[in-house]
């Protein structure tokens, strides 16, 4: 009698299952990772920011003038005003005028500045002596009630008006709108120190 010998092999069962798990598995992974793309984005987006406040602080307290930090307003989709492009100005030493003193920044795409959330968007602007000139970037020029601003005095504090309460920044992304993901900025006005809030 001749021994017939059994190649082994996966059945199509098998097969199948196989597909059907690595099928499971991809639903899970792929939509968690534009998530992790979105999230790091808003994380750079408001470390720059912090960046730039602290810079702000840093540029009043070391050269004795006031320092500006400016938010170019826009208009989303829904009407609300919201920020994706800012600059930091400063005074000048005899205080004549003020002067650029960053290039324009940009938050990466899909972040702003939530204008309807942002605090900065409510301060009654403080009337500044002399006033902050007109902004160009490129072909564009953006004049006052186009942007709105922070101003860092020498000692590091924020100019307010008589309200003292914290300065605060609201980063969201633009395709989570149930709001679970931000970054927050909260200035301290007396010493112009800021502080992330994250969920």
């Amino acid at each position: 009698m001749k021994n017939v010998r059994r190649q082994s092999a996966f059945t199509l069962v098998e097969l199948l299952m196989v597909v059907a798990v690595i099928g499971m598995l991809l639903a899970f992974v792929v939509p968690n990772a534009r998530n992790f793309k979105a999230s790091r984005e808003l994380t750079n987006g408001g470390n720059a920011v912090v960046d730039m406040v602290n810079h702000a602080r840093r540029i009043a307290m070391t050269e004795n003038v006031l320092s500006a930090l400016i938010f170019i307003k826009e208009k989303a989709a829904d009407g609300t005003d919201i920020s994706r492009r800012y600059i930091l100005y400063q005074q000048l030493a005899d205080r004549s005028g003020w002067k650029p003193v960053s290039r324009w920044e940009n938050l990466p795409v899909g972040v702003y500045v939530s204008g309807s959330d942002s605090e900065i968007y409510f301060t009654e602007q403080v009337s500044l002596a002399p006033p902050l000139p007109s902004l160009r970037r490129g072909g564009d020029t953006y004049i006052a009630g186009s942007y709105v601003y922070q101003v860092f005095l020498p000692n590091g504090a924020l100019l307010l008006n008589a309200n003292r309460e914290p300065r605060e920044l609201h980063l969201r992304l633009e395709d989570d709108i149930e709001g679970t993901n931000y970054f927050n900025i909260i200035i301290n006005s007396n010493t112009g120190i800021p502080v992330i809030r994250r969920p």
